[in-house]
């Protein structure tokens, strides 16, 4: 509430962005995303970017972009189109590592955005059944506002089977920092915007409530060398 933005209000520039004043310094700049809802170019999250990628150009896409289109998907697939109005992991992780080897020793700053522990949590196998069986109800989360015990253990295991799946595509931007000698040079930020209710306080989702579930994210900083290994903040 302190800034412009809002659900389907996009960030104006009453404010600066941190890629606008990277990239003023001489960063190069880039933002790579999953969310085709919220951190598109006209939610206003691309100033400052020299580089921003957010659709993709192909038939859902396509589809998804006209009244019609979207009517018939939506007829065909129910819940599962909010799937195909996103980028997977996958992609994410592939459009920042064809980027940054064009960067050629220049300082960087890029954001990547990851969706994919969101409902309808569909992760790709062999994720998928990491935690326990794929639920046959994953597609059917918003059809009801709550579940029984055992139901819900299948939310959240396919939950914990997408966090799995962003923390291997993660993985792989490691080992490029590590084989390119950028990881001791690299301040690396990890950050949700969100956490996810499963039953907690009779509420299923989020954007509905102020409570823990929703408000304890992670926040991890690495800079090998320059930021302590195991110190943790525990109060703010």
């Amino acid at each position: 509430h302190e800034i412009s933005a809002d659900w389907l209000v996009p960030l104006d520039d009453t404010w600066p962005t941190l890629a606008e004043v990277l990239s003023r310094s001489g960063y190069a700049t880039a933002g790579f995303v999953g969310n085709l809802m919220y951190c598109l170019r006209e939610n206003g999250l691309g100033r400052g970017f020299a580089h921003y990628e957010d659709f993709q150009v192909n038939e859902g896409t396509l589809l998804l972009s006209t009244s019609i289109g979207r009517y018939a998907m939506s007829s065909l697939l129910g819940n599962e189109i909010r799937e195909l109005a996103n980028n997977d992991a996958k992609t994410v992780t592939d459009r920042f590592l064809r980027w940054v080897p064009g960067v050629q020793g220049h300082p960087f700053f890029a954001f990547l955005n990851y969706i994919d522990a969101h409902a309808l949590y569909l992760a790709p196998p062999p994720f998928d059944t990491e935690f326990g069986e794929r639920s046959p109800l994953l597609t059917e989360w918003y059809d009801r506002p709550n579940w029984p015990p055992k139901e819900m253990q299948g939310f959240i295991d396919g939950y914990d089977g997408c966090i799995a799946y962003i923390d291997h595509e993660f993985e792989r931007i490691l080992a490029y920092l590590d084989q390119h000698g950028l990881r001791d040079n690299t301040l690396i930020v990890v950050v949700g915007d969100h956490g996810e209710q499963f039953g907690e306080h009779d509420l299923t989702d989020h954007g509905n409530s102020l409570y823990i579930p929703l408000l304890h994210v992670p926040l991890l900083l690495s800079l090998p060398g320059k930021l302590p290994s195991d110190a943790r903040v525990r109060q703010f």
